[in-house]
């Protein structure tokens, strides 16, 4: 008797849990059906409400009614009808005589081509302001070209001030290391071997230092972009270093 006793408790115990699990599970379970019904039916009235919306502001456009009444007309409609929110209206022209009416109402939307031959004349000027993105496009164009150039330009200057200033150490250093009167010389060796010219200057301050001034050409890219050949192109780089010749001892 006290093992069936047992085994009478044990399955009335599952038996509690099941039900204990099915009644806590089931509440969770109809939330999320209900939740779920009633989205679709919001999608299907708001799909619904913008189909019959769309249709009679179409023909209000083409009636000649003025933009302001048709926003009203879909307002008074959207709230007649239940919407979820009120009417996004948008027109897209697609050419001379006609347009795309498109009304979204929360997730659903939708679009009507219309005539625009009797529409009033707000629609006309709305239709020429939006008619063409080709001034937007061209002001964009315009602006990112200027940008390129302007950042080129300010690359190309860094570089060259870069090289003048390499070059006038090198100068510097080599006119340091000879007489006065070769440097003339040293410099158009110098020249001949980076296969460039620049202009130079040069004094001796002391016996043994050099002072060196050195600029060198270079044509900013904007000037070559729209291919300029006016006197001012050419923009100098210059740069300014000393150098002093140290003698070694050895014994």
């Amino acid at each position: 008797m006290t093992v069936h006793a047992r085994l009478l408790n044990t399955m009335s115990d599952e038996r509690g849990n099941s039900v204990l699990e099915f009644v806590l599970v089931i509440p969770l379970v109809l939330v999320f059906l209900l939740g779920w019904i009633t989205n679709v039916d919001i999608a299907q009235h708001d799909k619904f409400a913008t189909v019959s919306i769309v249709q009679e502001l179409a023909r209000g456009i083409e009636l000649g009614r003025t933009p302001r009444e048709i926003v009203a007309r879909a307002r008074m409609l959207a709230s007649e009808i239940g919407a979820s929110e009120p009417p996004t209206l948008d027109l897209l022209p697609l050419d001379g005589a006609t347009a795309s009416l498109s009304v979204q109402i929360g997730k659903a939307s939708e679009f009507v081509r219309i005539r625009l031959a009797n529409a009033h004349p707000a629609w006309q000027q709305f239709r020429s302001d939006r008619g063409s993105m080709l001034p937007l496009f061209s002001v964009f164009v315009a602006l990112m070209l200027s940008i390129s150039l302007t950042s080129a330009n300010i690359v190309s200057g860094m570089i060259a001030d870069e090289r003048a200033q390499a070059l006038a150490s090198s100068l510097a250093i080599d006119l340091s290391e000879s007489q006065v009167s070769e440097f003339d010389q040293v410099a158009s060796e110098l020249m001949r071997s980076i296969n460039s010219e620049f202009r130079w200057r040069a004094i001796r301050l002391e016996a043994k230092t050099t002072e060196v001034t050195l600029c060198v050409e270079f044509e900013p890219p904007l000037v070559n972009f729209f291919r300029l050949n006016l006197p001012t192109d050419r923009q100098l780089a210059c740069a300014s270093r000393s150098a002093r010749a140290i003698s070694f001892v050895s014994g």
